[in-house]
């Protein structure tokens, strides 16, 4: 779920763009399009990068906003001055973005619910009276982090749905931060596993990045930790 400010969109589209249309090497060695096949997807672009696929727009809000496209072919300067304008647009802006951000909560909460529902089933998974469902891959005997110290540790964090939204592994090289310095679930798994452990993390929204999601993590997401347990930094 994505509503970009009134002006990220001004001053990032042209980036967007041209790094999406040239992501694709060897894209026009197959099919050819039409100039209206091509239009049609470089609408797409326009409205996915505003965000505004998520506005849940009335009818009458969606084809004013296609007159603004329309207007624009005639017009070098806006229907009404974005000095003038601007702040109110802002806040309609943000508003349509709150309202898309709870929808997308409640469905990443429904969502987690039988997944949830289905790791208390097993037997090899811990849940803690926060929440927090764990699994022990390996246990390591090493000390175990307290919450001044700073830890190293690999991990994969993905979603439910199996995408992977950060990753110390492709980076080629662990990560290091304060046990503290992170989201509440991760903060009091690592002060549970000892230095050479092997763990899965089972993240509730709540314990992690709760309803306002964070970059490519949306709002009420459950995430999923793999991690190793390397190292207490003095």
């Amino acid at each position: 779920m994505k509503i970009l400010k009134l002006t990220a969109i001004l001053a990032a589209a042209g980036v967007f763009f041209s790094a999406t249309l040239t992501a694709q090497p060897g894209a026009d060695a197959g099919e050819r399009f039409s100039d209206e096949e091509l239009m049609k997807t470089y609408g797409f672009l326009v409205a996915s990068q505003v965000g505004i696929n998520h506005m849940d727009l009335s009818e009458s809000q969606f084809e004013a906003f296609l007159d603004g496209f329309r207007y624009a072919l005639e017009n070098t300067e806006p229907p009404h001055a974005f000095e003038e304008v601007g702040q109110q647009l802002q806040a309609f802006l943000e508003e349509k973005q709150a309202a898309a951000g709870g929808r997308a909560a409640e469905a990443g909460r429904e969502e987690a619910a039988g997944f949830f529902a289905e790791l208390a089933e097993r037997d090899d998974v811990e849940r803690t009276e926060t929440g927090l469902f764990y699994e022990v891959v390996e246990m390591g005997d090493g000390d175990v982090p307290g919450p001044n110290d700073t830890v190293r540790i690999h991990y994969r964090g993905s979603l439910i749905t199996g995408e992977t939204f950060d990753s110390s592994y492709e980076r080629g090289e662990p990560a290091e931060f304060p046990v503290t310095g992170v989201i509440p679930g991760m903060s009091e798994a690592l002060q549970m596993l000892p230095v050479g452990t092997e763990a899965i993390l089972y993240i509730p929204s709540d314990l992690g990045y709760g309803d306002r999601g964070a970059g490519n993590i949306p709002p009420g997401a459950t995430l999923i930790f793999e991690i190793e347990m390397l190292a207490i930094v003095d």
